[in-house]
């Protein structure tokens, strides 16, 4: 149900705009303490090309709270505005909804989690209390594109 909201985001944006035919390395600083608590997501850069065009999507305004234990932790994120632009053409979809944070370790300052589920994946640094890396989105946009994947950067702060 969750990555129904990414994939429709996606889908929404593609459809509109193909019918308009328009990290850091581990081993820095000490790591956190925890991630426990609440975070600021902003994504930049998230790109691919799409029948020979480039498709590139930002994120920002999205919360996640985490709660960690030992060196695992997970969550929930919401809310957000992907905005995405191709061919020229410029396009926001509100992400409404929540979803869940998964699969999230913490190895020193080696960071990983996933949003609803691995296809959309999380590599990175932490250190106190910022986050950042890089990420992978995988989504299906439906014929004719079909599956595609974006990759681009990210940040947490408190």
């Amino acid at each position: 149900m969750r990555k129904a909201i990414w994939t429709a985001a996606l889908v929404g944006l593609a459809s509109g705009m193909l019918a308009c035919g328009g990290g850091s390395e581990a081993g820095l600083g000490p790591p956190p303490t925890t991630v426990d608590g609440n975070w600021n997501l902003t994504v930049t850069n998230l790109h691919a090309v799409i029948q020979g065009a480039t498709f590139t999507c930002n994120l920002s305004g999205t919360t996640l709270s985490l709660t960690q234990t030992g060196t695992s932790f997970s969550g929930s994120y919401s809310g957000g505005t992907m905005t995405c632009t191709y061919r020229g053409q410029n396009y926001s979809v509100p992400i409404s909804g929540t979803g869940t944070v998964i699969n999230g370790t913490l190895n020193g300052n080696a960071v990983t989690f996933d949003l609803d589920d691995p296809s959309f994946h999380f590599t990175g640094t932490a250190v106190e209390n910022h986050m950042s890396g890089s990420c992978v989105l995988q989504g299906d946009l439906g014929p004719p594109i079909g599956l595609v994947t974006l990759n681009g950067t990210w940040q947490l702060s408190r």
